[in-house]
């Protein structure tokens, strides 16, 4: 029964590979408000590095010296 007629399509059709389109998060253009909103998140991540990393260790100075 098999008589290689799925091999013989598949020698005469090219392979063809989609690739799902990328997720774009701006619709293609970014406003100023977006702008202003990434800003914001970038500056409150960085504050918040800042405070975690230098005021534990201001803190704790403080209680060793007393």
């Amino acid at each position: 029964m098999n008589n290689k007629a799925y091999e013989q399509y598949q020698a005469t059709q090219p392979a063809v590979h989609h690739e799902p389109p990328m997720i774009d998060p701006f619709d293609g253009e970014i406003t100023g408000a977006e702008i202003g909103v990434c800003i914001v998140f970038v500056l409150a991540i960085v504050w918040a590095i800042y405070t975690a990393c230098f005021t534990d260790n201001k803190k704790n100075k403080g209680e060793q010296n007393e």
